[in-house]
């Protein structure tokens, strides 16, 4: 008697973004309405997806992901959470627009603990462009999920045929379909169809100790009973040539608890800024440090009194481990 096969059990969670757009002018690829579509129609689009596993759909929001909001988040990470607790489940593919993809993928990196895969895919096309890449997208994303090589990586983003850990992936180009880049680190593996191929052996989380280059797993944070309400208000600073120290003045002013700066070259910051920011650090407003170049690490050494270093993370995602160690008393 031939055994029955079992297949992975995959739960597709949508948020919206292009994947799911549609386009206002034919022919146009940057002409369209994101976040139209819902998980039914992005499973549809993506024929055989259903040999690579047993999926389950649901749509969270449809919603360009330029408006992510803290709330979303939230409720991203409650949802994808139950999910993984489930024993039916084995792994959740999370939709999603390009433009705060890896901001999404950090967040979810240090707020769900599950050695169970959780891998964020969308499109840089919208769902009836005349060559989508949707489709391909969402159904790779479905067999890195399904793959057992996934287990115990952290939270991952399948995009273009390449599989990138959620520290080290940045969007890094607006318009070309292979968007997505690991910076010097390197991608973690790469899909072709349903073959999947992990080219560096696991690091327990899909981060590091310096924030994406070591081995260490993330901290990971119970988000249980906070709101968005609840979490710190926390900006970026970019320093540049002829910078002024009055944003800094304008957002302690406007009540901020937490600044990142987004420093030049390996996180050298303008001098108005650094003295702009004496005072209010003695006072204890939270500083991190990352760089604005988009390689390399900050390094720890040589820090102004009060200051921590972001490692390798870039300012958007420093932005969120700022505000989460805020939010958690770290």
């Amino acid at each position: 008697m031939t055994p029955t096969l079992v297949h992975p059990r995959i739960a597709i969670v949508a948020t919206g973004g292009t994947i799911a757009g549609l386009t206002v002018t034919a022919g146009s690829t940057t002409d369209y309405r994101a976040g139209v579509l819902g998980a039914d129609s992005l499973v549809a689009s993506a024929p055989g997806i259903d040999e690579l596993a047993d999926i389950r759909v649901e749509s969270l929001a449809q919603l360009d992901s330029k408006d992510m909001s803290h709330a979303l988040w939230l409720a991203l990470t409650a949802r994808v959470a139950d999910l993984l607790a489930r024993p039916e489940i084995d792994g959740v593919v999370v939709t999603h627009g390009t433009d705060t993809l890896e901001e999404t993928a950090w967040w979810l990196a240090l707020t769900v603990a599950s050695p169970k895969p959780v891998v964020l895919t969308g499109a840089m096309r919208a769902a009836d462009a005349l060559s989508p890449d949707g489709p391909l997208n969402l159904y790779e994303a479905v067999a890195v999920a399904a793959s057992p090589a996934a287990r115990g990586r952290g939270v991952l983003v399948a995009f273009a045929g390449r599989i990138h850990a959620a520290a080290r992936v940045a969007k890094v180009s607006a318009s070309a379909v292979d968007a997505f880049g690991s910076g010097d680190a390197g991608i973690e593996g790469v899909v072709r169809g349903a073959t999947v191929e992990f080219v560096r052996a696991a690091e327990g989380g899909g981060a590091g100790d310096d924030a994406g280059v070591g081995s260490a797993a993330p901290r990971h944070y119970d988000m249980h009973g906070l709101t968005a309400d609840a979490l710190p208000y926390v900006e970026i600073v970019t320093s540049h040539a002829g910078a002024s120290g009055a944003v800094i003045s304008a957002l302690v002013a406007a009540g901020v608890e937490g600044v990142v700066i987004a420093g030049t070259g390996n996180g050298s910051v303008h001098g108005e800024i650094e003295a702009a920011l004496a005072g209010p650090v003695a006072d204890g407003l939270r500083v991190m440090l990352a760089s604005r170049i988009g390689g390399g690490a900050v390094l720890r050494n040589g820090l102004p009194p009060g200051w921590t270093s972001a490692g390798a993370l870039s300012a958007v995602k420093a932005r969120i481990s700022l505000m989460l160690e805020i939010a958690c008393g770290d």
